[in-house]
């Protein structure tokens, strides 16, 4: 007897899994208990024998399969419809749903408007299905709504808020509420009955999903996977659904606590469509479910996850601080169990994610916070070496231990020259560097290794210039740090570096290499239209280089895909070399000159054709004007237009030619066009009525060519389209409006502010007993002074919110306290903005909005200096500007000291930096100096951090009397970099500073200050035609070469070599009527292996020539139904007669609270002058990287957890050939055996395999082997 037992359990566990019947398993289980076993015997084998009569669908979906590799989904869809009919007949629950997502494919492909009828046939099979089935489908219908919003997002983002959906049956004419409160809905349904869905194992529905590996553990019932289903859009943020003044916010901190606390939590919110409120609504219910389990693994996957959605949502300053805290409570709460794991992992991550904020010098905190994420994957790895958080931490492990580099060095050193090197690392103690020289023909066979060990064994046959060791700095902090290191000075030549971690190379090792060029030669690129301009020029001071050979010349490689290029050319007096501009590519520059040599590329040269056509080019331009910006249905739309033409500066109007005039919907589609000739002035006009019926949102007036044969249009280049938007609205007019009244009260950070309203009538009657609903939100702001290391905001913080009334005055007053953003510094002076946001609606439901902003601080005023960034000092006329006011604007007298300072700038002219300062000096400032005059020592460059110098002025300055200061003498102040500080204190004795940095300079003196290297200015800010331009050029350095441009109409007409010993020296430029306008003139120069350009634009202003009005006779208000005759004085510039016609319009101003109306009419556009020219050396100077290789690097990544996905079989609302395609070939992998196919291939490199992997449709792409 104890055998037959043991057969029958064995019995009754195979047909468990064969028909996954739980409940009735578990009825039958209990039964054998029973002393009639034969009975029950009995029962079992008539039910094995049920089931094995049930159909074997999987023979008829290999039909449709088949119809769909061959692509005939009439054949398919016919084939689906008998499956659909033997699922009805047989209750196959699983089976339906499948034939019903294949019938939507295929019916999207065959039939039109297939949209709308895929979701309405949809919407008949939800309302006739019982549970869970329909639970199921509610789920899919959500998911066609919001797929066809994304799919459609321009259009709903068009449309205006209805009161009730424009055609209930046709859900691609509702707006995006409309559709958006329609999803909600449906995923609402599919959560009905959570108790009996959390009964049904989710793998019982395995025909219609992709099932994931161990997802049945974390999400183990159908309403684990509706939920997440359903979380899925909750948890998107769709920015453009309009949120109510109640709007929801995650701002409880409860909710980032405990599952215990967290189900406690009160949610009190009106805001029912809320995404966020709904997301936690079903976090709720999934938690007081899971709360039950026996087997804690699906909890704590959910509460993770749980926890990473509120914390990326939560308003609160403490939110980190929290979320930590609550993983230590939920780690001590599951440490018995391998689950907990998961829980370390995330805390190890953290202190990881904590660890990237270390930035030295400013912030240090979490320097060592890596240690501790170390401690804790040692101590998961110690407890649970088998559960998955582990496999986690061993790769978060690995990533914090492992070795990185990053070499930076310059790609073009001067002759004889100390240089360096910048080496960022992490985990590395030491650095074993080698230099070779090398010839031009060793670098291009190097250069087509792709193996390490071809790499390593050509470099194992060099022989070393120069090799050192260079200790590195370690913590044991696994942090990234940087140092730098001295490269020696070298002669000309091509150089390889290698720096490598072993003394001994081998093929597990960590290395990097990288090429650069040693020379006094560089190359620079001089940028013009019609020819190439190259320049070879001294690196050191940009001296022009006479006769030097220069080799141009294509790179074989690529030869047939351009132009070829050989021939060798000699530099003229200016360095200049000069060729016929074509389609070039890989150029190459081979450069000769005495014992100097130097190889610059691979340029690419285009030929853009800039010089300009001698044809005439005229461009066309309509100008519409409407006679409101927003309508209702059915209501005429009243339109003007002018026609211009432009030809470069000029413009004229076109008469007696055709325009074509359209009207488009929200779709962009044609609702009317109209054909309309232009009168003697350019315009015409015309009228549209709208639809009475229909969308309604933003439509499109159109204006483009006629249609009639023109002359004109036959010679204009562009056409350029007017485009004007109109707002179609079923709108009511507006009885009142609402407004805020001024805030110029002082107010101190915790205090209880009252901010008053008031809502008035378009008629002047005060609107009493209206609802006032509020919000008040914080927002944080650092000075600019300030925040040179920190971020300039903070985020939005909710502080309050609620309702209110109108008082009999229309008054309502909103009372919130000015609680700061403790996480900012109080040093850093923020300023915090409390914006107030007020709804207010009438007893008729009519509603209007208004917002207002008050600011606090920890001081209470704010002033402000303002002076010109640049100041010829010769001038005597120079302002300060001082304003002193309270943080709402408002002005407040007070009584400071303006004082100003010369800055200690550096005593010697420093070149642009090359990389920022490491944290590990690799120098004493000494040493530094010494070796690298020109360089700065850290941020010795940067004028933030100049030190105040001698006191050149100081005043008493009381705003009451006196907002501005004349600055006299300033030529008797030095040429440099000065401060200007004004300093006062509020009423509260707090100290308020502003400051302001600015150039003073001469322009007539030779006074330059010892740090500077080029600077060139004119003697005015613009000209005019007759007039010379005086162009200064000054430096401090003994040798400089500058090459000067001049540039008129985009040609260069003159270049000038100056040449400047700490000098200043002027060049005169004639100004004539051509010039209008403007032109420029453009430099470069180099210096200590920098190169300098710049430009400065010469202003020509353009004549005035405009028309002068002037009201006659005008009335702004008179009575409806009367007439009034307005006129105008209208006179061209300079008293010329002109001929006029005027366009006016008048319309309900109240409309502007739906949408502003206004006419923009620009006919003639005077464009301030650019060059197009400019001087380009990228080849020749600047940084390079060291190619870096980790040859012990495995790359390891953490493999996430994912779930069961509903299965679409390729699917997709907007029928994409994308997903569609990716379903085909897993069919077509499925149907066919793939077969691998080999040869030896002799090109191939040694300790590489190739080959190709087919089937008998042909190669497979995509296939992992």
């Amino acid at each position: 007897m104890a055998i037959k037992c043991i057969f029958m359990a064995q019995f009754l566990i195979a047909v468990k899994i064969q028909y996954k019947s739980l409940h009735l398993i578990d009825f039958i289980i209990p039964y054998f208990q029973m002393k009639n076993f034969l009975l029950s015997l009995i029962f079992i084998l008539l039910y094995n024998q049920s089931n094995a009569q049930k159909s074997n669908y999987n023979q008829y979906w290999k039909k449709v399969e088949n119809f769909e590799l061959k692509d005939l989904p009439k054949s398919a869809l016919a084939e689906v419809e008998k499956i659909y009919k033997l699922a009805k007949r047989e209750s196959n629950e699983e089976q339906i749903i499948k034939t019903l997502i294949y019938r939507s494919k295929f019916t999207l492909e065959l039939q039109e408007d297939a949209q709308l009828k895929i979701v309405n046939d949809l919407g008949k099979e939800v309302r006739s299905s019982g549970f869970p089935a329909k639970n199921i489908l509610e789920s899919i219908l959500a998911d066609l709504y919001w797929q066809y919003f994304q799919q459609n997002r321009y259009k709903f983002y068009n449309r205006t808020k209805t009161e009730k959906k424009v055609n209930p049956i046709d859900f691609r004419t509702w707006d995006l509420q409309t559709l958006f409160e329609e999803v909600h809905q449906h995923y609402k349904n599919s959560l009905k009955s959570p108790e009996e869905l959390l009964k049904i194992p989710v793998r019982n529905y395995s025909e219609i999903l992709i099932l994931k590996e161990d997802s049945n553990i974390y999400r183990p019932s159908l309403y684990d996977f509706l939920a997440h289903r359903a979380l899925n859009f909750y948890k998107t943020d769709e920015r453009n659904i309009q949120n109510p003044t109640y709007k929801f916010t995650l701002k409880d901190p409860d909710l980032l606590k405990s599952n215990n606390t967290f189900l406690k939590a009160k949610l009190p919110s009106k805001d029912s469509l809320s995404q966020q409120l709904n997301a936690i609504y079903i976090y709720k219910d999934l938690t007081r479910f899971h709360l039950k389990d026996k087997d804690p693994y699906a909890l704590v996957n959910l509460s993770l996850e749980r926890l990473n959605y509120i914390k990326n949502h939560l308003i609160s300053d403490e939110k980190e601080k929290i979320y930590l805290a609550t993983l230590k409570e939920l780690k001590e709460e599951f440490k018995l169990h391998p689950a907990s794991a998961e829980i370390i992992w995330n805390i190890a991550k953290l202190y990881d994610q904590e660890a990237n904020t270390y930035q030295p010098p400013e912030h240090t905190e979490n320097q060592f916070k890596r240690q501790e994420a170390l401690a804790l994957c040692e101590e998961a790895i110690k407890k649970f070496p088998k559960a998955k958080g582990t496999e986690k931490c061993k790769v978060l492990i690995g990533n914090i231990k492992q070795q990185k580099l990053n070499i930076t060095i310059e790609k073009d050193i001067s002759l004889n020259t100390h240089s360096r090197a910048l080496i960022s690392y992490r985990n590395l103690n030491q650095l074993y560097f080698n230099i070779f020289k090398v010839s031009q023909s060793q670098k291009r066979q190097f250069e087509k290794f792709r193996s390490d060990s071809s790499r390593l064994a050509f470099i194992k046959d060099l022989k070393a210039e120069k090799q050192w060791i260079s200790r590195l700095k370690n913590e044991k902090d696994y942090q990234q740090h940087s140092t730098e290191v001295l490269i020696p000075a070298l002669s000309s030549g091509t150089y390889l570096i290698l720096a490598r971690e072993k003394e001994i190379p081998d093929e597990n090792m960590l290395y990097a290499q990288q090429f650069f060029q040693v020379t006094d030669l560089s190359l620079v690129n001089i940028n013009d239209p019609n020819k190439e301009i190259w320049q070879v020029i001294n690196r050191n001071n940009g001296k022009p280089i006479k006769n030097a050979k220069v080799h141009v010349k294509n790179s074989q490689r690529y030869a047939n895909r351009s132009e070829v290029i050989d021939h060798v050319f000699i530099s003229d007096k200016d360095g200049l070399i000069q060729f016929e501009k074509k389609n070039y590519s890989n150029i190459y520059f081979t450069i000769n000159y005495k014992n100097d040599r130097a190889v610059f590329g691979d340029y690419y040269i285009y030929n853009y054709n800039n010089q300009k056509d001698s044809t005439e080019k005229i461009n066309a331009k309509a100008f519409l004007f409407t006679d409101r910006s927003i309508y209702r249905p059915g209501q005429t739309v009243y339109f003007k237009g002018i026609l211009i033409q432009k030809n470069n500066d000029k413009s004229e109007v076109v008469s007696n030619e055709e325009v074509s005039i359209t009207l488009y919907n929200v779709n962009k589609e044609e609702i009317k066009k109209v054909e309309l000739t232009t009168n003697e002035f350019g315009s015409f006009s015309g009228e549209f009525i709208l639809p009475s019926g229909g969308l309604t949102g933003k439509f499109l007036i159109e204006v483009d060519e006629g249609n009639a044969n023109s002359k004109f249009y036959d010679k204009i280049e562009v056409f350029e389209m007017s485009e004007t938007y109109i707002s179609v609205e079923e709108y009511k007019r507006p009885k009142f409006e609402t407004k805020f009244k001024p805030v110029t009260e002082s107010f101190q950070l915790n205090d209880s502010i009252k901010v008053t309203g008031e809502a008035i009538s378009f008629s002047g009657a005060k609107v009493s007993g209206a609802q006032v609903k509020y919000r008040v939100v914080r927002t944080g702001n650092i000075p600019s002074i300030y925040s040179y290391y920190y971020p300039q905001s903070s985020s939005e913080q909710e502080i309050t919110h609620g309702e209110t009334q109108t008082d009999a005055s229309g008054n309502y007053t909103i009372e919130f306290k000015a609680i700061p953003d403790l996480k900012i510094s109080k040093d850093l002076k923020p300023v915090f903005n409390y914006k107030v946001y007020a709804d207010v609606t009438d007893i008729n439901g009519e509603t209007h909005s208004t917002e207002t902003t008050v600011r606090v601080a920890y001081h209470l005023l704010e002033a402000e200096l303002a002076i010109s960034e640049n100041i010829d000092k010769d001038q005597n006329d120079h302002k300060i500007s001082i304003t002193t006011r309270n943080l709402n604007g408002e002005f407040v007298p007070v009584t400071g000291q303006l004082k100003i300072y010369r800055l200690k700038s550096p005593d010697r002219i420093l070149r642009k930096n090359l990389w920022n300062a490491p944290d590990y000096p690799g120098f004493t400032e000494e040493e530094f100096k010494k070796l690298f005059p020109h360089d700065a020592w850290k941020e010795e460059r940067n004028p933030n951090k100049w030190k105040k110098g001698a006191l050149v002025f100081e005043k008493e300055i009381h705003t009451g009397a006196t907002k501005e200061v004349i600055l006299k003498n300033t030529k008797n102040w030095k040429s440099g970099k000065y401060i200007a500080t004004f300093t006062c204190t509020d009423r509260l004795q707090q100290k308020v500073e502003s400051e302001r940095k600015f150039n003073l300079y001469s322009h007539s003196k030779k006074d330059i200050t010892k740090e500077q290297l080029i600077r060139v200015t004119a003697n005015k800010p613009s000209y005019q035609a007759g007039e010379k331009a005086v162009i200064q050029l000054s430096s401090a350095a003994k040798d400089l070469f500058v090459t000067l441009s001049i540039e008129k109409d985009h040609k260069i007409i003159e270049r000038k070599i100056i040449h400047l010993s700490n000098e200043s020296k002027k060049i005169e430029i004639p100004v004539t009527q051509n010039d209008t306008g403007g032109f420029a003139v453009f430099y470069h120069t180099a210096f200590y292996n920098s190169f300098e350009t710049g430009s400065l634009n010469i202003l020509v202003p353009y004549p005035e020539n405009e028309l002068q009005i002037t009201t006659r006779t005008f009335r702004d208000r008179i009575q409806p139904g009367s007439e009034q005759q307005w006129s105008f004085h209208i006179a061209g510039d300079k008293k010329d007669k002109v001929t006029a016609e005027v366009l006016a319009s008048m319309y309900d101003a109240s409309l502007d609270q739906f949408k502003m109306h206004q006419w923009d009419f620009t006919p003639v556009t005077h464009y301030i002058y650019r060059s197009y020219n400019k001087a380009t050396a990228s080849e020749s100077f600047g940084i390079t990287t060291l190619n870096v290789r980790n040859l012990r690097y495995q790359y390891s990544h953490i493999r996430n957890q994912e779930y069961d996905q509903l299965n679409w079989f390729g699917f997709s609302f907007n029928n994409s050939r994308w997903v569609k395609q990716r379903y085909l070939n897993t069919l077509v992998d499925k149907y066919t055996k793939p077969e691998i196919s080999s040869k030896e291939d002799p090109n191939l490199t040694k300790g590489y395999i190739s080959g190709i992997v087919s089937n008998e449709s042909g190669p497979l792409p995509g296939v992992s082997v």
